[in-house]
């Protein structure tokens, strides 16, 4: 997959601007920076704190396109990143190898050569959430009990309230927050415990948890964390208030042309009235304006509060958006259609009535739309001499870096845009202005002619207009994914925010042109929407004409058309803890072990001669036994084996001691030190060591540490040490580690070919040989079914093959690998076959062992 190549993370190695402003500067301060492309279409750049101004690195996502075609027929990659005020930042790759090198060129930018960087992003999938809410729900060990107002009691532990609630005398009687409401005394406990959130937070006991918790310095987090979530809820209302106002506005379009329509058009049949026909067609284009305001306000909303979402939170409101737009379609579809059945109803005479009757009405909505454009154009103008004037100000110097120059080019062209839209409002005033003269010069027939042809060439028009709709909008649902949906998205809303923005910063000029539009739409919402735009200095006291009050979504007919409602949570990422290493909760559970404070319990580590080690540990003296001091909560919420041994009722439980046998005390202060902080504070391991914490955590049943172990020992694995880890992955069940051992053996053929390989079990060697025969290597040729496609690669050529020969097969294969491959099933089927029925079995089942096996039992039987 194309996709594949690109995602990880890239570092920029050389940029060289391809501008004719080429850079001076002996120094490139781009070399070196980082940009990580995602999955799920985001990207990420890492840029010192004096590059983040350049425009390029504003960029949120990215996509790619294939271009196929030219003169040898070739396809070209272009990635393009998304999006800085509306701009896309294109550009050409070069040289692809995946995983390795790409050159991205950019005719109007620059170009830049990357490399690939392995960074541990995989070590980060281990970093799990950190917390000790078992402990809360289970309430073991407790040494407080906090009764609400309802008189429902908590058992808590001022070990563990004491981390983040330093500030407060938890020992005192009664103790702290007694007696408050039920609610907000779980959500402070529950933040204690995990550092976030409860799920499904009513906004009342938010805001109560920060009328009480403001009172302790401590729980700074925990109020600042009740206000975000606050402003969440109310983005997300926000959202969904928006989208249902939109679907409300077309709902009204299509009641407008209701022939039934029970509110102002009350008549048995609309088009029995050119001036009923004509007032629902306006005031249709009245709520439509509205919608359109509408959805440039969810843009702006988009830009400024979700900065602060994560990225699954703003897919959500991707999804949400999405999902709408077929919705849209089918009403826009149903006015339309509405207004073809009344057309095609009329009469010749009824159609000549309309026309007279738009004639006139023409003249006006013409001369005021101009009139509009000309203050846009107008304002347009000032904006550009404005930005012309600041640009000419800024001298160019030869010894400006690369990233300077970058950011002028990028100016530039962001003042290119302006010029480009000024220019087609320019061309769309004139336009107006020619047709406006043309219509002027007809007299009152031939304009009633005009008018009635227009009508006929649009209803008959309509009915293709309406297939190319539906066709569009499939395409959009069913085949543009996600990802693409949300560069789309961006980049649009970005350009949309970049026109608000520079409206607000020419607000005076502007008032004009939003006093004019609110004259036009004659719409309270219209208003109130350009105020929460900051388009709109104060309201205006218009004087609307009576319109039917506007339904609720819920009640029109476009509910049976709805999609499945999405629930749309943006508070999600609040509500779950921190990994560990963002953790504040695990840092001081670290320094409480380090401290020594409040321990309840003991771990006596027992050293037997062969597991006996010189290391010197902090606070405990290398001996025959140590003894470490712990905490029972956190010990028994962090691991369930140490759990189920200290609530067991037996000696660990009665004397509060745990004995630890063949290990050593450096040894098992790592694992405890994972288990308060959720992290190996260390970062270099020997592989002994590192094969004795997999032990060590698979006996105490701390999956998590195995696997961060196994992490660290896949870049130790060698040609003397495979068979030795596959061997102890196999027996404590570490699939991670195991996964690699046998990739690594089945690319090298010495270690299977070795008398070792014939130590392992069977079951062993046969999983390594399947590895073998399925997976190609560099420089070797390897033999497909003649259905199966040819493929090519840098490294490897795969081919079809009919040739039946076994002689011509045996060329093509090593023959050291075949003899190891008849070794192993002689080992399982024993030595009365001959050698060349073995050999035809081998190749008949493509050297996989498990067939070759079917096979010899199935022709034996």
């Amino acid at each position: 997959m194309v996709e594949r190549t690109f995602i990880g993370t890239w570092e920029v190695t050389n940029c060289v601007l391809n501008n004719l402003e080429r850079c001076t500067a002996s120094k490139n301060d781009l070399n070196g920076i980082k940009f990580t492309l995602g999955e799920n279409g985001d990207v990420n750049w890492n840029v010192p704190e004096e590059l983040k101004f350049v425009p390029l690195f504003h960029c949120e996502s990215y996509e790619y396109h294939i271009r196929t075609g030219g003169p040898k027929k070739s396809s070209c990659i272009d990635l393009r990143f998304g999006a800085y005020a509306g701009q896309i930042f294109e550009f050409k790759v070069f040289n692809i190898k995946p995983k390795k090198r790409i050159i991205l060129t950019s005719d109007d930018l620059c170009e830049m050569d990357c490399i690939h960087v392995d960074e541990p992003s995989d070590l980060d999938s281990y970093d799990a959430p950190y917390t000790l809410l078992a402990a809360l729900e289970d309430g073991y060990f407790s040494d407080i009990t906090i009764t609400a107002s309802n008189n429902k009691l908590f058992k808590v532990h001022s070990a563990i309230l004491c981390l983040l609630g330093s500030d407060i005398d938890w020992l005192s009687d009664p103790p702290p927050f007694s007696h408050i409401e039920e609610n907000v005394l779980q959500t402070i406990l529950h933040y204690l415990y995990m550092e976030c959130l409860p799920e499904n937070l009513p906004n009342s006991t938010a805001r109560d948890t920060i009328n009480i918790a403001s009172r302790y310095k401590s729980l700074e987090g925990l109020v600042e964390s009740c206000r975000e979530y606050i402003k969440r809820i109310q983005l997300k209302d926000e959202i969904l208030k928006i989208v249902s106002d939109a679907h409300s506005c077309m709902d009204q379009i299509i009641e407008y042309i209701n022939p039934n329509n029970k509110y102002s058009l009350r008549q048995d049949n609309i088009a029995a009235s050119p001036s009923k026909l004509y007032y629902a067609i306006k005031q249709s284009f009245r709520e439509e304006i509205v919608t359109i305001l509408k959805f440039i306000l969810l843009c702006d909303i988009f830009t400024k509060k979700v900065n602060k979402l994560s990225s699954e939170e703003q897919d959500e409101i991707m999804l949400l958006l999405k999902s709408k737009v077929p919705i849209y379609n089918n009403q826009f579809r149903r006015f339309l259609e509405g207004l073809k059945k009344i057309y095609r109803s009329m009469s010749a005479t009824q159609r000549i009535e309309v026309a007279s009757f738009i004639v006139p009405e023409i003249q006006a909505t013409v001369d005021a739309v101009i009139s509009l454009i000309e203050k846009v154009d107008k304002t347009l103008q000032q904006i550009v001499q404005g930005f012309n004037t600041r640009t000419s100000r800024i001298p160019l110097r030869p010894e400006e870096n690369i990233s300077s120059r970058l950011t002028r080019i990028i100016h530039k062209m962001e003042f290119n845009i302006v010029i480009s839209v000024h220019e087609n409002v320019k061309m769309v005033l004139e336009a107006l202005i020619h047709k406006k003269e043309m219509y002027s010069n007809l007299n009152p027939a031939e304009k009633v002619q005009v008018i009635g042809r227009s009508l006929d060439f649009f209803i008959k028009e309509l009915p293709i207009f309406l297939i190319r709709l539906d066709e569009l909008v499939d395409v959009f649902d069913e085949k543009l994914e996600l990802n693409e949906f949300k560069f789309f998205f961006k980049v649009e809303t970005s350009k949309i925010a970049y026109i608000l923005e520079k409206l607000r910063e020419h607000l005076d000029i502007s008032q004009d042109i939003m006093t004019h539009a609110c004259k036009l739409v004659e719409r309270t919402s219209f208003n109130q929407t350009l105020q929460s735009l900051g388009l709109l200095d104060k309201p205006l006291s218009i004087n609307q004409q009576s319109h039917p009050t506007q339904k609720s979504a819920s009640t029109s007919d476009s509910k049976s058309e709805s999609a499945p409602e999405i629930n749309l949570n943006l508070v999600k990422s609040l509500c779950i803890p921190p990994n560990a290493i963002n953790s504040n909760l695990a840092k001081k559970c670290l320094q409480l072990l380090y401290d020594e404070v409040n321990t309840d319990m003991e771990f006596e580590v027992v050293c037997t001669n062969e597991n006996r080690d010189n290391i010197e540990t902090p606070g405990a003296t290398v001996s025959r036994k140590c003894v470490i001091k712990a905490h029972r909560v956190i010990v028994a919420a962090r691991c369930d084996w140490f759990r189920r041994a200290l609530q067991s009722g037996m000696r660990e439980a009665i004397d509060k001691k745990i004995i630890i046998h063949d290990t050593n005390p450096a040894l098992f202060r790592l694992l405890l030190e994972y288990l308060y902080s959720g992290q190996l504070k260390q970062t270099q391991f020997s592989s002994e060591k590192l094969l004795e914490l997999v032990l060590l955590s698979d006996r105490y049943e701390i999956d998590s540490l195995k696997q961060i172990c196994e992490y660290h020992l896949r870049s130790t694995i060698d040609a003397e040490s495979a068979l030795y880890f596959l061997c102890i992955a196999d027996r404590y069940n570490a699939k991670i580690l195991k996964s690699k051992c046998i990739n690594f053996i089945s690319q090298h053929n010495e270690i299977t070919e070795s008398e070792e390989f014939l130590d392992l079990p069977i079951s062993l060697q046969a999983e390594i040989f399947d590895t073998v025969w399925t997976q190609p290597k560099s420089g070797e040729v390897f033999f497909c079914n003649a259905t199966d496609d040819v493929n090519f690669t840098d490294d490897v050529f795969i081919f079809n093959s009919n040739t039946s020969s076994q002689e011509e097969l045996l060329t093509n294969h090593t023959s050291t690998r075949l003899e190891g491959c008849i070794m192993q099933l002689r080992n399982i089927i024993g030595d009365s076959a001959p050698r060349s029925y073995l050999v035809q079995i081998i190749l008949a089942a493509d050297y996989n062992l498990h067939r070759a096996v079917n096979f010899y039992y199935s022709d034996n039987s």
